[in-house]
């Protein structure tokens, strides 16, 4: 077995292709999110001072943002490739931060270490969810939180569902899978994911709902198009498709972005879960 046991394929992934499309567009996927930044950053509190554990920090937006603003930040992923982005960011802010290749579930907890454990989006993706959690639980010191942002259903966000749609009515889309499954939207069932904080031994758990206008992640049709077409699932659909479907996808693809594109704007919807545990 491999030493990430079951999050392996996860692993291998956002080590691949997957975290080299991540860093080519981060500041298009940072503009993207950034809505969200004040949002996560009042459910964390005033960070100066604390000791924050940024939990699949990718390229460290967040963990950048917190530590900005005087925390004292460890970041976290399984990426080293996206850790090396998210260091040269924070040596060309001139800002202090550890980044740590690691799989967050099965990391030696060293126990009381951090008084927050935060995420942006980066929690959704562990293949034994209660027992990761459990291990974040047990790196917090007494009264510390768990903070993150995870997403809704895909139907909510139409930045995935027009693709998805798109794609459908030219190629078979599986279905989405049944029970959990590691990724995006695994969290996305409110009820399921308050039973799995407690069963990880959280207490206090409230999960909020967050609706943002997301960021532009362009300035035209082109480079919108362009940053669809390698990130999110069209990506994978297209790396599925023979060449016709390619051509037909990327050709529906680019027409849907003409229609959404303002002039340096997108009308896309974020629908999260803005989530806080002690």
């Amino acid at each position: 077995m491999s030493a990430y046991g079951d999050n392996a394929a996860q692993i291998r992934e956002w080590s691949g292709e997957k975290g080299r499309a991540w860093i080519q567009f981060q500041g298009s996927l940072d503009q993207m999110m950034a809505p969200f930044l004040p949002v996560l950053g009042s459910a964390i509190g005033p960070p100066g001072g604390r000791r924050v554990l940024d939990v699949g920090c990718g390229c460290g937006a967040l963990g950048l943002d917190l530590a900005a603003r005087g925390a004292s930040v460890t970041g976290l992923d399984v990426s080293f490739p996206m850790l090396v982005q998210a260091r040269r960011r924070a040596a060309a802010a001139g800002l202090e931060a550890r980044w740590v290749t690691a799989d967050a579930s099965l990391l030696e907890p060293r126990r009381g270490r951090f008084d927050r454990v935060v995420s942006r989006f980066g929690v959704m993706f562990f293949a034994h969810p209660v027992a990761a959690f459990r291990q974040l639980r047990r790196m917090l010191a007494a009264g510390g939180e768990l903070v993150f942002a995870c997403w809704r259903g895909a139907q909510e966000n139409s930045w995935v569902q027009a693709p998805t749609d798109i794609a459908r009515a030219l190629i078979e889309v599986p279905p989405p899978p049944e029970g959990y499954q590691p990724g995006p939207f695994s969290l996305a069932d409110r009820r399921f994911l308050r039973r799995t904080l407690a069963a990880a031994g959280f207490s206090r758990v409230a999960i909020a709902p967050a609706d943002v206008a997301l960021g532009a992640v362009g300035e035209t049709a082109e480079a919108i198009t362009d940053f669809y077409a390698h990130t999110g699932p069209m990506s994978k659909f297209l790396e599925s498709a023979d060449r016709a479907q390619r051509t037909a996808l990327h050709r529906t693809l680019a027409a849907w972005v003409r229609d959404e594109v303002i002039p340096g704007r997108f009308r896309a919807r974020g629908a999260a879960w803005i989530v806080s545990a002690s």
